[in-house]
Protein backbone atom coordinates (compact mmCIF):
# COMPACT_ATOMS: atom_id res chain seq x y z
CA UNK A 1 0.00 0.00 0.00
CA UNK A 2 1.22 3.25 -0.58
CA UNK A 3 1.36 6.16 1.83
CA UNK A 4 -0.75 8.44 0.20
CA UNK A 5 -3.50 6.08 1.19
CA UNK A 6 -5.50 5.91 4.60
CA UNK A 7 -3.60 2.31 5.54
CA UNK A 8 -1.02 -0.25 5.05
CA UNK A 9 -0.55 -4.08 5.97
CA UNK A 10 -0.20 -7.29 7.66
CA UNK A 11 -1.30 -11.02 6.36
CA UNK A 12 -4.36 -12.69 5.13
CA UNK A 13 -7.70 -13.73 8.03
CA UNK A 14 -10.70 -15.55 6.98
CA UNK A 15 -13.98 -13.24 8.09
CA UNK A 16 -15.51 -16.81 9.74
CA UNK A 17 -12.89 -16.01 12.14
CA UNK A 18 -13.34 -13.16 13.03
CA UNK A 19 -15.95 -14.27 15.75
CA UNK A 20 -13.02 -15.66 17.56
CA UNK A 21 -11.01 -12.24 18.34
CA UNK A 22 -11.32 -11.32 22.20
CA UNK A 23 -12.83 -7.88 23.50
CA UNK A 24 -9.58 -6.38 24.70
CA UNK A 25 -8.10 -3.09 23.64
CA UNK A 26 -5.51 -3.08 20.81
CA UNK A 27 -2.89 -0.98 21.22
CA UNK A 28 -0.46 0.30 18.84
CA UNK A 29 2.10 -2.67 18.86
CA UNK A 30 -0.80 -5.00 18.17
CA UNK A 31 -0.40 -6.71 14.51
CA UNK A 32 -3.84 -8.33 14.00
CA UNK A 33 -4.75 -11.84 14.30
CA UNK A 34 -3.73 -13.77 11.04
CA UNK A 35 -6.41 -16.50 9.74
CA UNK A 36 -3.88 -19.49 9.60
CA UNK A 37 -1.24 -18.54 12.87
CA UNK A 38 1.54 -20.91 13.51
CA UNK A 39 0.21 -21.26 17.11
CA UNK A 40 2.94 -20.73 19.80
CA UNK A 41 5.31 -18.66 17.06
CA UNK A 42 5.64 -14.98 17.35
CA UNK A 43 7.55 -12.42 16.20
CA UNK A 44 8.25 -9.63 18.46
CA UNK A 45 9.97 -5.89 17.34
CA UNK A 46 11.65 -4.36 20.29
CA UNK A 47 12.13 -0.43 20.43
CA UNK A 48 15.48 0.33 19.63
CA UNK A 49 17.46 1.36 23.02
CA UNK A 50 18.52 5.39 23.43
CA UNK A 51 22.34 4.02 22.84
CA UNK A 52 21.32 1.77 19.86
CA UNK A 53 23.03 -0.84 21.63
CA UNK A 54 21.73 -4.74 21.42
CA UNK A 55 18.87 -5.53 24.66
CA UNK A 56 19.67 -7.97 27.39
CA UNK A 57 18.45 -10.88 26.25
CA UNK A 58 18.02 -12.57 29.74
CA UNK A 59 16.25 -9.23 31.18
CA UNK A 60 14.07 -9.41 28.40
CA UNK A 61 13.38 -13.41 28.57
CA UNK A 62 12.01 -12.91 32.39
CA UNK A 63 10.02 -9.86 31.19
CA UNK A 64 8.51 -12.11 27.94
CA UNK A 65 8.08 -14.58 30.53
CA UNK A 66 5.44 -12.84 32.54
CA UNK A 67 3.34 -12.31 29.22
CA UNK A 68 3.69 -15.83 28.85
CA UNK A 69 2.41 -17.16 31.64
CA UNK A 70 -0.84 -14.70 31.20
CA UNK A 71 -1.99 -17.28 28.90
CA UNK A 72 -0.85 -20.31 30.38
CA UNK A 73 2.67 -20.79 28.51
CA UNK A 74 6.15 -20.48 29.16
CA UNK A 75 8.60 -19.38 26.90
CA UNK A 76 10.37 -22.25 24.75
CA UNK A 77 12.74 -19.71 23.00
CA UNK A 78 14.01 -16.46 22.32
CA UNK A 79 16.27 -15.25 19.80
CA UNK A 80 17.06 -12.17 17.04
CA UNK A 81 16.04 -13.34 13.63
CA UNK A 82 18.66 -13.81 11.15
CA UNK A 83 19.00 -11.30 8.27
CA UNK A 84 21.71 -11.50 5.70
CA UNK A 85 24.61 -9.68 6.98
CA UNK A 86 25.82 -6.16 5.34
CA UNK A 87 23.61 -2.70 6.46
CA UNK A 88 20.71 -3.66 8.16
CA UNK A 89 18.40 -0.80 9.72
CA UNK A 90 18.07 -0.83 13.61
CA UNK A 91 14.27 -1.79 13.19
CA UNK A 92 14.95 -4.35 11.57
CA UNK A 93 17.90 -5.67 13.55
CA UNK A 94 15.46 -5.22 16.34
CA UNK A 95 13.18 -8.18 15.21
CA UNK A 96 12.90 -11.37 17.17
CA UNK A 97 11.67 -15.04 17.73
CA UNK A 98 9.52 -16.17 20.63
CA UNK A 99 8.36 -19.65 20.70
CA UNK A 100 5.99 -21.07 23.53
CA UNK A 101 6.08 -24.43 25.03
CA UNK A 102 4.06 -25.83 28.13
CA UNK A 103 0.42 -24.88 26.68
CA UNK A 104 -2.10 -25.36 24.04
CA UNK A 105 -2.97 -22.60 22.15
CA UNK A 106 -5.82 -22.15 19.88
CA UNK A 107 -6.68 -18.53 17.75
CA UNK A 108 -8.53 -17.45 20.69
CA UNK A 109 -5.32 -17.60 22.68
CA UNK A 110 -3.17 -17.29 20.41
CA UNK A 111 -4.84 -13.22 20.27
CA UNK A 112 -4.79 -12.89 23.82
CA UNK A 113 -1.04 -13.74 23.57
CA UNK A 114 -0.18 -11.42 21.68
CA UNK A 115 -2.19 -8.45 22.91
CA UNK A 116 -0.23 -9.61 26.14
CA UNK A 117 3.10 -9.05 24.27
CA UNK A 118 1.80 -6.26 23.06
CA UNK A 119 0.97 -4.18 26.01
CA UNK A 120 4.72 -4.44 27.02
CA UNK A 121 6.22 -1.02 27.13
CA UNK A 122 9.56 -2.42 25.73
CA UNK A 123 7.78 -4.16 22.41
CA UNK A 124 7.65 -1.79 19.62
CA UNK A 125 4.93 -4.70 17.38
CA UNK A 126 3.71 -8.09 17.68
CA UNK A 127 2.57 -10.59 15.63
CA UNK A 128 1.68 -13.85 15.27
CA UNK A 129 4.01 -16.16 12.86
CA UNK A 130 1.44 -16.77 9.77
CA UNK A 131 0.96 -19.53 7.22
CA UNK A 132 1.28 -17.71 3.88
CA UNK A 133 -0.77 -19.25 1.02
CA UNK A 134 -0.36 -18.84 -3.24
CA UNK A 135 -3.10 -16.35 -4.81
CA UNK A 136 -4.00 -18.57 -7.84
CA UNK A 137 -7.61 -18.14 -7.84
CA UNK A 138 -8.24 -20.63 -11.29
CA UNK A 139 -6.53 -23.21 -13.87
CA UNK A 140 -6.96 -23.59 -17.15
CA UNK A 141 -4.63 -26.44 -19.62
CA UNK A 142 -5.14 -24.99 -22.57
CA UNK A 143 -3.02 -22.82 -24.04
CA UNK A 144 -4.27 -18.94 -25.25
CA UNK A 145 -2.42 -15.71 -27.10
CA UNK A 146 -0.67 -13.82 -24.55
CA UNK A 147 -3.86 -10.75 -24.84
CA UNK A 148 -3.04 -9.76 -21.24
CA UNK A 149 0.50 -7.69 -22.93
CA UNK A 150 -1.20 -5.83 -25.77
CA UNK A 151 -3.52 -4.43 -22.69
CA UNK A 152 -0.92 -3.00 -21.05
CA UNK A 153 1.13 -1.66 -24.25
CA UNK A 154 3.89 -3.55 -23.84
CA UNK A 155 5.21 -4.01 -27.39
CA UNK A 156 5.28 -0.47 -28.05
CA UNK A 157 8.00 -0.67 -25.38
CA UNK A 158 10.25 -3.55 -26.09
CA UNK A 159 10.87 -1.02 -29.92
CA UNK A 160 12.17 1.63 -27.33
CA UNK A 161 14.77 -0.48 -25.83
CA UNK A 162 18.59 0.95 -25.60
CA UNK A 163 20.79 -1.85 -26.61
CA UNK A 164 22.96 -0.86 -23.67
CA UNK A 165 19.99 -1.21 -20.92
CA UNK A 166 21.44 -2.15 -17.29
CA UNK A 167 20.61 -5.12 -15.84
CA UNK A 168 17.20 -5.20 -13.87
CA UNK A 169 17.23 -7.75 -11.22
CA UNK A 170 13.71 -9.34 -10.40
CA UNK A 171 13.16 -11.79 -6.92
CA UNK A 172 10.67 -13.74 -7.70
CA UNK A 173 9.95 -14.86 -3.89
CA UNK A 174 7.87 -17.99 -4.01
CA UNK A 175 7.73 -21.59 -4.50
CA UNK A 176 10.94 -21.87 -6.53
CA UNK A 177 11.44 -22.12 -10.19
CA UNK A 178 11.96 -24.80 -12.31
CA UNK A 179 16.01 -25.31 -12.93
CA UNK A 180 15.87 -26.66 -16.34
CA UNK A 181 12.38 -24.77 -18.23
CA UNK A 182 13.79 -23.88 -21.64
CA UNK A 183 12.05 -20.80 -21.50
CA UNK A 184 13.61 -20.03 -18.26
CA UNK A 185 17.12 -21.57 -18.14
CA UNK A 186 18.48 -18.08 -20.39
CA UNK A 187 16.35 -15.67 -17.99
CA UNK A 188 18.71 -16.16 -14.53
CA UNK A 189 20.35 -13.31 -12.81
CA UNK A 190 23.95 -15.14 -12.34
CA UNK A 191 27.21 -14.80 -10.70
CA UNK A 192 30.79 -13.76 -11.98
CA UNK A 193 30.83 -17.41 -12.12
CA UNK A 194 27.98 -18.34 -13.66
CA UNK A 195 25.89 -19.50 -10.94
CA UNK A 196 22.16 -18.48 -11.01
CA UNK A 197 21.92 -15.88 -7.97
CA UNK A 198 18.96 -17.53 -5.66
CA UNK A 199 18.43 -18.86 -2.29
CA UNK A 200 15.63 -21.55 -0.35
CA UNK A 201 14.24 -20.71 2.85
CA UNK A 202 11.74 -23.30 3.67
CA UNK A 203 12.57 -25.04 6.71
CA UNK A 204 14.81 -22.82 7.73
CA UNK A 205 13.05 -20.95 10.37
CA UNK A 206 14.35 -17.16 11.82
CA UNK A 207 17.36 -19.05 12.59
CA UNK A 208 19.29 -21.34 10.12
CA UNK A 209 21.11 -20.49 6.98
CA UNK A 210 19.25 -20.42 3.01
CA UNK A 211 20.72 -23.39 1.28
CA UNK A 212 20.35 -22.91 -2.62
CA UNK A 213 18.17 -25.70 -3.16
CA UNK A 214 15.20 -22.75 -4.85
CA UNK A 215 13.87 -25.35 -7.50
CA UNK A 216 10.15 -25.08 -8.07
CA UNK A 217 8.26 -28.05 -6.04
CA UNK A 218 4.49 -26.42 -6.73
CA UNK A 219 4.64 -24.93 -9.77
CA UNK A 220 3.34 -21.49 -8.73
CA UNK A 221 6.77 -20.04 -8.44
CA UNK A 222 7.77 -21.08 -11.70
CA UNK A 223 4.27 -19.78 -13.64
CA UNK A 224 5.28 -16.21 -11.92
CA UNK A 225 8.63 -16.27 -12.82
CA UNK A 226 7.60 -16.81 -16.94
CA UNK A 227 5.12 -13.82 -16.45
CA UNK A 228 8.03 -11.34 -16.00
CA UNK A 229 10.33 -12.66 -17.94
CA UNK A 230 10.30 -15.79 -19.67
CA UNK A 231 13.02 -15.80 -23.01
CA UNK A 232 11.50 -13.72 -26.30
CA UNK A 233 12.69 -14.83 -29.89
CA UNK A 234 13.56 -18.42 -28.98
CA UNK A 235 11.08 -19.57 -31.14
CA UNK A 236 9.53 -21.49 -28.24
CA UNK A 237 6.89 -21.40 -25.94
CA UNK A 238 5.74 -17.74 -24.55
CA UNK A 239 7.07 -13.84 -23.89
CA UNK A 240 7.69 -12.88 -20.58
CA UNK A 241 5.93 -9.18 -20.11
CA UNK A 242 10.09 -8.04 -19.44
CA UNK A 243 11.30 -10.84 -21.70
CA UNK A 244 12.68 -8.54 -24.50
CA UNK A 245 14.40 -6.27 -22.05
CA UNK A 246 17.63 -7.20 -19.82
CA UNK A 247 15.48 -8.46 -17.23
CA UNK A 248 16.86 -11.11 -15.27
CA UNK A 249 15.22 -13.61 -12.56
CA UNK A 250 16.04 -14.27 -8.68
CA UNK A 251 14.58 -17.23 -7.19
CA UNK A 252 14.24 -16.98 -3.36
CA UNK A 253 12.04 -20.21 -2.53
CA UNK A 254 9.74 -19.68 0.71
CA UNK A 255 6.83 -21.75 -0.40
CA UNK A 256 6.52 -25.55 -0.14
CA UNK A 257 5.28 -28.33 -2.65
CA UNK A 258 1.92 -27.54 -0.88
CA UNK A 259 1.64 -24.64 -1.65
CA UNK A 260 2.27 -22.81 1.18
CA UNK A 261 4.91 -20.76 4.16
CA UNK A 262 6.07 -19.14 7.04
CA UNK A 263 5.92 -15.55 7.26
CA UNK A 264 9.87 -16.03 9.58
CA UNK A 265 10.88 -17.32 6.42
CA UNK A 266 9.27 -15.49 3.69
CA UNK A 267 10.32 -11.87 5.87
CA UNK A 268 14.22 -13.44 5.43
CA UNK A 269 14.02 -14.07 1.76
CA UNK A 270 12.64 -10.54 1.14
CA UNK A 271 15.57 -9.03 3.42
CA UNK A 272 17.91 -12.04 1.36
CA UNK A 273 17.17 -10.86 -2.08
CA UNK A 274 17.81 -6.79 -0.76
CA UNK A 275 21.21 -7.69 0.38
CA UNK A 276 21.88 -9.62 -3.18
CA UNK A 277 21.04 -6.76 -5.44
CA UNK A 278 17.65 -7.08 -6.43
CA UNK A 279 15.50 -3.93 -7.70
CA UNK A 280 12.05 -5.44 -7.97
CA UNK A 281 10.33 -7.81 -5.69
CA UNK A 282 7.67 -9.57 -6.30
CA UNK A 283 5.35 -11.58 -3.68
CA UNK A 284 2.24 -13.19 -5.18
CA UNK A 285 1.10 -14.86 -1.90
CA UNK A 286 -0.25 -14.06 1.12
CA UNK A 287 -2.92 -13.90 4.60
CA UNK A 288 -5.28 -12.29 5.64
CA UNK A 289 -5.45 -10.64 9.22
CA UNK A 290 -8.41 -8.86 11.00
CA UNK A 291 -8.64 -5.80 13.42
CA UNK A 292 -11.27 -5.02 15.49
CA UNK A 293 -11.10 -1.29 13.87
CA UNK A 294 -9.88 0.64 11.33
CA UNK A 295 -5.60 0.93 10.97
CA UNK A 296 -4.57 4.51 10.04
CA UNK A 297 -0.97 3.02 9.09
CA UNK A 298 0.48 -0.63 8.05
CA UNK A 299 4.31 0.12 9.06
CA UNK A 300 6.96 -3.03 8.53
CA UNK A 301 10.79 -1.97 8.79
CA UNK A 302 11.66 -4.91 6.15
CA UNK A 303 9.56 -2.93 3.63
CA UNK A 304 10.75 1.01 5.00
CA UNK A 305 13.66 -0.28 4.49
CA UNK A 306 13.24 -1.51 1.20
CA UNK A 307 11.82 1.80 0.30
CA UNK A 308 15.21 3.32 1.59
CA UNK A 309 17.42 1.20 -0.82
CA UNK A 310 14.95 2.55 -4.04
CA UNK A 311 13.83 -1.51 -3.94
CA UNK A 312 10.26 -1.39 -5.48
CA UNK A 313 7.61 -4.86 -4.00
CA UNK A 314 4.86 -5.75 -5.60
CA UNK A 315 2.52 -7.85 -3.94
CA UNK A 316 -1.27 -9.79 -4.59
CA UNK A 317 -3.83 -7.91 -3.10
CA UNK A 318 -5.49 -11.45 -2.97
CA UNK A 319 -8.49 -13.71 -4.14
CA UNK A 320 -11.21 -13.76 -1.61
CA UNK A 321 -13.69 -10.48 -3.12
CA UNK A 322 -13.16 -8.52 0.38
CA UNK A 323 -13.27 -4.73 0.32
CA UNK A 324 -10.42 -4.35 2.65
CA UNK A 325 -10.11 -1.92 5.48
CA UNK A 326 -14.25 -1.88 5.76
CA UNK A 327 -16.01 -2.97 8.85
CA UNK A 328 -17.45 -6.26 7.84
CA UNK A 329 -17.50 -7.34 11.18
CA UNK A 330 -14.31 -6.67 11.81
CA UNK A 331 -11.72 -5.13 9.85
CA UNK A 332 -9.61 -7.35 7.31
CA UNK A 333 -6.19 -6.31 5.71
CA UNK A 334 -3.92 -8.56 3.44
CA UNK A 335 -0.52 -9.06 4.01
CA UNK A 336 2.32 -8.10 2.81
CA UNK A 337 0.12 -6.34 0.05
CA UNK A 338 -1.22 -4.01 2.23
CA UNK A 339 1.96 -2.71 4.15
CA UNK A 340 3.41 0.79 3.74
CA UNK A 341 5.65 0.34 0.67
CA UNK A 342 4.34 -1.90 -1.36
CA UNK A 343 2.26 -1.78 -4.25
CA UNK A 344 -0.86 -3.81 -3.78
CA UNK A 345 -2.24 -5.13 -7.20
CA UNK A 346 -5.62 -6.14 -7.89
CA UNK A 347 -6.54 -8.64 -10.86
CA UNK A 348 -8.42 -7.33 -14.03
CA UNK A 349 -9.98 -9.16 -16.64
CA UNK A 350 -9.98 -9.02 -20.82
CA UNK A 351 -12.03 -6.28 -20.85
CA UNK A 352 -10.01 -4.09 -18.20
CA UNK A 353 -12.84 -4.68 -15.52
CA UNK A 354 -11.96 -6.07 -11.73
CA UNK A 355 -12.09 -9.85 -11.85
CA UNK A 356 -14.93 -11.30 -9.41
CA UNK A 357 -12.24 -12.87 -7.22
CA UNK A 358 -10.08 -9.79 -7.00
CA UNK A 359 -9.89 -7.96 -3.14
CA UNK A 360 -10.43 -4.33 -3.66
CA UNK A 361 -10.41 -1.47 -1.18
CA UNK A 362 -8.49 1.29 0.19
CA UNK A 363 -5.00 -0.47 0.54
CA UNK A 364 -4.98 -1.84 -2.93
CA UNK A 365 -2.95 0.66 -5.25
CA UNK A 366 -2.86 -0.43 -9.28
CA UNK A 367 -4.72 -3.31 -11.33
CA UNK A 368 -3.08 -5.22 -13.73
CA UNK A 369 -4.51 -8.51 -15.84
CA UNK A 370 -5.26 -11.25 -13.95
CA UNK A 371 -7.19 -13.47 -15.42
CA UNK A 372 -6.54 -16.19 -17.77
CA UNK A 373 -2.87 -15.78 -17.88
CA UNK A 374 -0.45 -18.29 -19.86
CA UNK A 375 3.12 -18.90 -18.48
CA UNK A 376 5.73 -21.25 -18.08
CA UNK A 377 4.99 -24.38 -15.64
CA UNK A 378 6.74 -26.93 -14.24
CA UNK A 379 7.44 -29.88 -16.32
CA UNK A 380 8.99 -27.93 -19.19
CA UNK A 381 5.18 -27.08 -20.15
CA UNK A 382 3.06 -23.80 -19.87
CA UNK A 383 -0.59 -23.40 -18.90
CA UNK A 384 -3.00 -20.87 -17.92
CA UNK A 385 -3.81 -19.57 -14.19
CA UNK A 386 -6.34 -16.74 -13.23
CA UNK A 387 -5.43 -14.58 -9.88
CA UNK A 388 -3.98 -11.59 -8.19
CA UNK A 389 -0.93 -13.81 -7.79
CA UNK A 390 -0.70 -13.00 -11.84
CA UNK A 391 -2.09 -9.74 -11.61
CA UNK A 392 1.37 -9.02 -9.52
CA UNK A 393 4.22 -10.08 -11.56
CA UNK A 394 2.65 -8.28 -14.55
CA UNK A 395 2.84 -5.53 -12.46
CA UNK A 396 6.42 -6.29 -11.68
CA UNK A 397 7.62 -7.42 -15.13
CA UNK A 398 6.15 -3.91 -16.56
CA UNK A 399 7.89 -1.74 -14.29
CA UNK A 400 11.10 -3.69 -15.10
CA UNK A 401 10.44 -2.94 -18.51
CA UNK A 402 9.66 0.33 -18.01
CA UNK A 403 13.04 0.70 -16.06
CA UNK A 404 15.05 -0.76 -18.77
CA UNK A 405 13.38 1.96 -21.53
CA UNK A 406 13.48 4.96 -19.65
CA UNK A 407 17.07 4.89 -20.17
CA UNK A 408 17.77 6.30 -16.36
CA UNK A 409 21.16 5.64 -15.54
CA UNK A 410 19.92 6.70 -11.53
CA UNK A 411 17.94 4.33 -9.96
CA UNK A 412 14.46 6.59 -8.84
CA UNK A 413 13.29 6.58 -5.21
CA UNK A 414 10.61 4.56 -4.58
CA UNK A 415 8.46 7.51 -3.38
CA UNK A 416 8.69 8.39 -7.33
CA UNK A 417 8.17 5.44 -8.78
CA UNK A 418 4.73 4.85 -6.38
CA UNK A 419 3.61 8.47 -7.71
CA UNK A 420 4.29 6.99 -11.60
CA UNK A 421 2.79 3.83 -10.97
CA UNK A 422 -0.43 5.78 -9.76
CA UNK A 423 -0.56 7.84 -13.12
CA UNK A 424 0.43 5.48 -15.59
CA UNK A 425 -3.10 4.02 -16.45
CA UNK A 426 -5.06 3.74 -19.92
CA UNK A 427 -8.19 4.67 -19.03
CA UNK A 428 -9.84 5.23 -15.74
CA UNK A 429 -12.88 2.50 -15.63
CA UNK A 430 -12.70 1.61 -12.02
CA UNK A 431 -13.57 3.50 -8.76
CA UNK A 432 -10.91 5.14 -6.85
CA UNK A 433 -11.90 3.12 -3.28
CA UNK A 434 -11.18 -0.23 -5.04
CA UNK A 435 -8.30 0.77 -7.06
CA UNK A 436 -6.27 4.53 -6.13
CA UNK A 437 -5.22 4.84 -9.94
CA UNK A 438 -8.25 3.51 -11.55
CA UNK A 439 -7.45 1.80 -14.04
CA UNK A 440 -5.23 -0.52 -16.13
CA UNK A 441 -1.60 -0.04 -16.09
CA UNK A 442 -0.12 1.07 -19.11
CA UNK A 443 3.62 0.65 -19.48
CA UNK A 444 4.33 3.06 -22.28
CA UNK A 445 2.82 5.82 -20.22
CA UNK A 446 4.91 4.57 -17.49
CA UNK A 447 7.98 5.06 -19.18
CA UNK A 448 7.22 8.28 -20.44
CA UNK A 449 6.63 9.15 -16.65
CA UNK A 450 9.65 7.70 -15.38
CA UNK A 451 12.42 8.97 -18.11
CA UNK A 452 11.54 12.69 -17.08
CA UNK A 453 14.87 13.40 -14.91
CA UNK A 454 14.71 14.85 -11.65
CA UNK A 455 14.73 18.31 -11.47
CA UNK A 456 17.75 19.49 -9.08
CA UNK A 457 17.72 22.41 -6.42
CA UNK A 458 18.99 24.55 -7.85
CA UNK A 459 15.94 23.96 -10.70
CA UNK A 460 13.40 23.80 -8.12
CA UNK A 461 14.10 27.27 -6.26
CA UNK A 462 13.34 29.99 -8.47
CA UNK A 463 15.79 33.28 -8.62
CA UNK A 464 14.60 36.03 -6.24
CA UNK A 465 14.30 39.39 -7.67
CA UNK A 466 17.55 40.50 -6.45
CA UNK A 467 19.23 38.00 -7.97
CA UNK A 468 17.91 38.51 -11.04
CA UNK A 469 20.67 39.79 -13.63
CA UNK A 470 20.26 43.42 -14.75
CA UNK A 471 20.16 43.18 -18.80
CA UNK A 472 22.98 44.33 -20.89
CA UNK A 473 22.69 45.60 -24.39
CA UNK A 474 26.37 45.87 -25.20
CA UNK A 475 29.94 43.83 -24.88
CA UNK A 476 30.34 40.10 -25.39
CA UNK A 477 28.34 37.45 -24.01
CA UNK A 478 30.32 35.57 -20.96
CA UNK A 479 30.25 32.18 -20.68
CA UNK A 480 29.66 31.16 -16.93
CA UNK A 481 31.68 28.72 -14.77
CA UNK A 482 29.83 25.71 -13.13
CA UNK A 483 29.74 25.87 -9.17
CA UNK A 484 32.21 24.46 -7.93
CA UNK A 485 31.70 20.79 -6.44
CA UNK A 486 32.68 20.46 -2.82
CA UNK A 487 34.22 17.11 -1.63
CA UNK A 488 31.99 15.29 0.88
CA UNK A 489 33.08 13.59 3.84
CA UNK A 490 31.12 11.15 6.70
CA UNK A 491 29.93 13.39 10.13
CA UNK A 492 31.43 12.31 12.90
CA UNK A 493 33.41 9.24 11.39
CA UNK A 494 36.91 8.46 11.68
CA UNK A 495 39.01 6.25 9.73
CA UNK A 496 39.33 2.44 10.50
CA UNK A 497 36.63 3.29 13.45
CA UNK A 498 35.01 0.91 15.27
CA UNK A 499 30.70 0.62 14.30
CA UNK A 500 29.68 -0.25 18.03
CA UNK A 501 25.75 0.11 17.74
CA UNK A 502 23.54 1.38 15.33
CA UNK A 503 23.79 5.16 14.22
CA UNK A 504 22.25 7.15 11.85
CA UNK A 505 24.78 8.14 8.91
CA UNK A 506 25.32 11.90 7.92
CA UNK A 507 26.92 13.02 4.86
CA UNK A 508 28.62 16.84 4.60
CA UNK A 509 29.34 18.64 1.54
CA UNK A 510 25.85 18.38 -0.45
CA UNK A 511 26.48 18.82 -4.12
CA UNK A 512 24.44 22.16 -4.05
CA UNK A 513 22.63 23.22 -6.63
CA UNK A 514 23.30 20.08 -8.41
CA UNK A 515 22.79 17.17 -6.79
CA UNK A 516 19.42 15.05 -7.44
CA UNK A 517 20.37 12.49 -4.87
CA UNK A 518 23.53 10.59 -2.32
CA UNK A 519 23.66 7.02 -2.57
CA UNK A 520 24.89 5.01 0.24
CA UNK A 521 26.51 1.72 0.21
CA UNK A 522 28.71 -0.82 1.94
CA UNK A 523 31.65 -2.88 0.18
CA UNK A 524 32.74 -5.84 2.24
CA UNK A 525 35.09 -8.30 0.52
CA UNK A 526 32.10 -10.71 0.97
CA UNK A 527 30.18 -8.13 -1.37
CA UNK A 528 32.56 -6.46 -3.50
CA UNK A 529 29.75 -4.58 -5.31
CA UNK A 530 26.89 -4.33 -3.81
CA UNK A 531 23.97 -2.04 -4.26
CA UNK A 532 22.76 1.12 -2.31
CA UNK A 533 21.26 0.86 0.99
CA UNK A 534 19.59 4.11 1.32
CA UNK A 535 19.36 6.97 -1.02
CA UNK A 536 19.20 10.13 0.46
CA UNK A 537 17.39 13.45 -1.11
CA UNK A 538 16.51 17.04 -0.68
CA UNK A 539 14.13 15.53 1.85
CA UNK A 540 16.99 14.55 3.91
CA UNK A 541 18.93 17.83 4.14
CA UNK A 542 19.58 19.72 7.46
CA UNK A 543 18.17 23.35 7.70
CA UNK A 544 21.27 24.70 6.12
CA UNK A 545 21.24 22.46 2.99
CA UNK A 546 24.65 21.15 3.86
CA UNK A 547 24.30 18.38 4.57
CA UNK A 548 21.95 14.65 4.77
CA UNK A 549 21.19 12.56 7.21
CA UNK A 550 19.17 8.74 7.11
CA UNK A 551 16.09 8.83 9.07
CA UNK A 552 17.01 5.11 10.02
CA UNK A 553 20.50 3.92 12.19
CA UNK A 554 22.48 0.77 10.80
CA UNK A 555 24.25 -1.77 11.86
CA UNK A 556 27.37 -2.35 9.43
CA UNK A 557 28.13 -5.85 9.80
CA UNK A 558 31.97 -7.02 8.83
CA UNK A 559 34.75 -5.09 7.55
CA UNK A 560 34.47 -2.90 4.94
CA UNK A 561 34.45 0.62 3.09
CA UNK A 562 30.89 2.85 3.76
CA UNK A 563 30.78 4.82 0.70
CA UNK A 564 28.69 8.18 -0.34
CA UNK A 565 27.85 8.83 -4.16
CA UNK A 566 25.99 11.81 -5.03
CA UNK A 567 24.71 12.20 -8.68
CA UNK A 568 22.63 14.31 -10.57
CA UNK A 569 19.58 14.55 -12.08
CA UNK A 570 20.49 12.68 -15.15
CA UNK A 571 22.20 10.05 -12.99
CA UNK A 572 25.86 11.16 -13.89
CA UNK A 573 28.21 11.33 -10.71
CA UNK A 574 29.29 14.74 -9.34
CA UNK A 575 31.35 13.57 -6.17
CA UNK A 576 32.60 10.07 -4.07
CA UNK A 577 33.73 9.45 -0.51
CA UNK A 578 34.65 6.89 1.30
CA UNK A 579 35.85 5.64 4.57
CA UNK A 580 37.12 2.76 6.06
CA UNK A 581 34.89 0.88 9.12
CA UNK A 582 35.41 -2.01 11.63
CA UNK A 583 31.63 -3.28 11.53
CA UNK A 584 30.07 -5.35 13.81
Amino acid sequence: MLLLQKMSRPVFVSILLLSACSKAPERGSYRGLPSEPVLKSFKIQMKSTAEGKDHDLSDLTLKLQNSAQKVGCAVDSFAPITWEAGAVSSELSQSYHVALKDCDLDKDSTDQALLSFSEEDFVEAAEAEAVIRLNVAENDQGKAQQTYLSQISRDEVCDLLPADAPQIIVAVIDSGVEVDHPDLINAFARDSDGQVIGANFVGKGSRLAPDSNWGDQNGHGTHVAGIVAATSNNKIGITGVAGCANVRIMPVRVMGANGSGSSLEIDRGVQWAMAHGADIINLSLGSNVSFRRAQASHPNPLYTEAAARGVMVFAAAGNESLTLGQNQNAYVYSYPASYDHVISVAALDSKGNLARFSNRGETVDIAAPGVEILSTYMGKGYRRESGTSMASPVAAGAYALALSASRQKARPSSSEVEDALILAVDRKNLDTEDVLSAGVMNVKTLVGIIAQPNPTEAELTPNSPEEMPEEVNEGPEQELSPPKIQAMNFAGLTEGMNWARAQTISVEGWPKGKAARIYLYWVTAKNPTPTSFVILNRSHLSEDGLSVTTTSAYKLYGEGKLVAEAVDAEGDRLSLSEIGIQGL
